[in-house]
């Protein structure tokens, strides 16, 4: 089952077993294996094709048909907040402080404008 649950998430995404073992880490044989059947990620590996493809760990290896279980409270599938939660972990760590950089600079400019607001 989580052989097939691979190819399918990973044909769904257009990508190649090269461009995902790159962005997991793993050398594109380790990665074939897992599709073919031939060999299971250990937990930190399945953890990241997880994350990566935003599915539970239990639809992976087949003990559910749920993609991703309940979210965090009060956040919805597909809202922005969920959106911005699901691009993270595909960030590097680069990738990342350089987004929330760009988000610091956004907030505290529509608050700066809020500000200017209030004196009106």
């Amino acid at each position: 089952m989580f052989s097939s649950r691979l190819f399918e998430l990973r044909k769904n995404s257009h990508l190649t077993q090269n461009e995902i073992s790159k962005k997991l880490g793993i050398a594109r044989t380790t990665y074939a294996s897992y599709e073919q059947g031939n060999r299971e990620p250990d937990l930190q590996t399945l953890e990241k094709i997880a994350d990566y493809f935003d599915v539970d760990a239990d639809f992976l290896l087949g003990r559910s048909d749920e993609r991703k279980k309940e979210l965090e409270s009060g956040v919805t599938e597909g809202s922005n907040y969920h959106k911005l939660q699901r691009f993270a972990k595909r960030f590097s760590e680069h990738d990342l402080e350089k987004a929330v950089k760009i988000l610091d600079a956004a907030f505290e400019d529509a608050f700066s404008e809020n500000d200017d607001d209030d004196d009106l």
